[in-house]
Parts: structure tokens; C-alpha cells; sequence
């Protein structure tokens, strides 16, 4: 599985972003091949900082699909609209995304000292 994870900052007008986020997630749930999609709002970091406050994450069966999805006329339409809306205030990955349970974590019989 693959994924195209959008990170945001925090936009320059928060009430335009607002009015135009509801259409820009119509766009992307209408690229050819989507599985899914998380949006997670970030908290004060921890440790460090972050520029981010936001990450949007698509998911495809393969990065062939995503490709495609980017490629499409609707990938094109939501990635003009993301840069009109953000102002280009977006960092844009794709990644390889795999997923373990716990019953699927390799137990270690000795754990390092």
C-alpha cells in the first residue's frame, strides 16, 4: 500500500482555508483509485518543533495507483486548488505505508542490555 501524505502549515487566512477544506477533500475523494484518507491536526509538540499543523494522508493499493490518481485530470484540479488555497504553504510526500498489529511484532528472547 501506498500513501500521499500532505503536510500543512498554518495557513496565512485560517477562515479562507476553512471555507475552501470541505471542497478540497470532495476533490481528492474523487481521484481514481483512493482506499482512504486520514487527516490528523497536530498538538503542541512534544519534543522539538514542527512547521506543521496539520497532515492530510491518501491511501492507494500500490504507487502505480497513486501515480495515476496524480496524474488524472481530478489530480490536477486538487493539486491547483491545494496551491491556490495554501498558498503553496504545503510539503507534498509519497511513501511506502505497512502496518503491524502487535500480534504481528517479532518478539525479541533476549532485548538488548
Amino acid at each position: 500500500m501506498h500513501k500521499l501524505i500532505i503536510f500543512f502549515q498554518p495557513p496565512k487566512d485560517p477562515d479562507r482555508f476553512q471555507r475552501n477544506w470541505q471542497i478540497f477533500l470532495g476533490m481528492v475523494e474523487k481521484l481514481p483509485g483512493v482506499q482512504g484518507e486520514v487527516i490528523t491536526r497536530f498538538d503542541k509538540p512534544l519534543y522539538g518543533g514542527i512547521p506543521f499543523n496539520m497532515m492530510h494522508e491518501v491511501y492507494f493499493d500500490s504507487r502505480e495507483a497513486l501515480d495515476e490518481a496524480l496524474t488524472s485530470t481530478a489530480g490536477q484540479a486538487a493539486g491547483m486548488f491545494l496551491q491556490n488555497v495554501t498558498g503553496g504553504r504545503v510539503s507534498i510526500l509519497a511513501a511506502e505505508h505497512q502496518y503491524a498489529k502487535p500480534e504481528d511484532f517479532k518478539r525479541r528472547k533476549n532485548p538488548p542490555a
